[in-house]
Parts: C-alpha cells; structure tokens; sequence
C-alpha cells in the first residue's frame, strides 16, 4: 500500500501520483514510526504524518528552463507532480538521501547510521554520521572482519 505504482526520479515529495525510492522509504518509516495502519490511503496519512513531524525535502536546483524542457523527453523525470511556481521558479521539491538522514537525526538524536564495505580482502562495519573511508579503511572505532 505503500509503493506508489508510478516510478519517477524526481517525484514531487507531496504527490501520490508519483515516487522515488527515498520517498518510499520515508513513507515507510512514517508507517512504523507512526503506527499508521494500513489503508488505502496510507501514503496519504504517511505524508501527512510526515508533515507533522517537521520532514521538509530537498529543493533541488534545476541548471535551467531548457534542462526542464529535456525533463519531457527522458524516462522515469516526471514534472507534472510538482507545483507550477516550483517548476518556473527552477527548484523542485524532491526527497534525497540526506533529507531522510537529516529529518532522522533531528528526530531521534541519538541515532547512528551503520555503513558496511568491502575491498575484497575486508568487511568493514562503520557507524556514527560520518563517512566510512572511500578506500574501506578501518577506522580506531571500525570493526574489521576478514573476508
């Protein structure tokens, strides 16, 4: 009930005709987070829950009015879900990795986001808010585990 049956990169965050995969998992956690149950319009309550707890998605920046003409003529960029004085003000209202990091560690302070790599040699399981290093190199607090 919770995956919209339209796929588009750059769903507008507010709009049940389309989604992204970051939305999708946004609405999911408004589902469990707000025991929400289920319904037919649960991505309709989960946004709404979502509204209510502060979650505010990234106005992306569009280069320019040519590029959101292009937008018409590549697959799975949608327009027609976002609010006109978005579109002609360039700035697409749009839920990004770090709007659901964000609206997650103003919720719940005390969370940590665990990352995992490998190098082929290594596992290593990183956690806290920043980046495990871009070469999978353990750091002090890391855990390590041969592969």
């Amino acid at each position: 009930q919770l995956l919209a049956g339209r796929y588009s990169a750059n769903a507008y965050a507010w709009s049940l005709r389309y989604q992204n995969c970051n939305q999708w998992v946004l609405e999911l956690m408004a589902q469990a987070w707000g025991a929400l149950p289920a319904g037919p319009d649960l991505r309709e309550r989960a946004q709404h829950w979502l509204r209510q707890g502060g979650y505010q998605p990234e106005p992306v920046r569009v280069p320019s009015h040519g590029w959101m003409f292009a937008a018409g003529f590549v697959p799975l960029v949608h327009l027609d879900d976002h609010p006109e004085d978005d579109r002609f003000a360039l700035r697409l209202k749009v839920s990004v990795p770090a709007t659901l990091e964000s609206f997650v560690r103003a919720r719940w302070p005390d969370s940590q986001r665990l990352e995992l790599c490998h190098d082929g040699r290594q596992a290593v399981t990183h956690s806290g808010w920043t980046w495990v290093d871009e070469n999978c190199q353990p750091a002090a607090s890391d855990t390590a585990s041969p592969l």
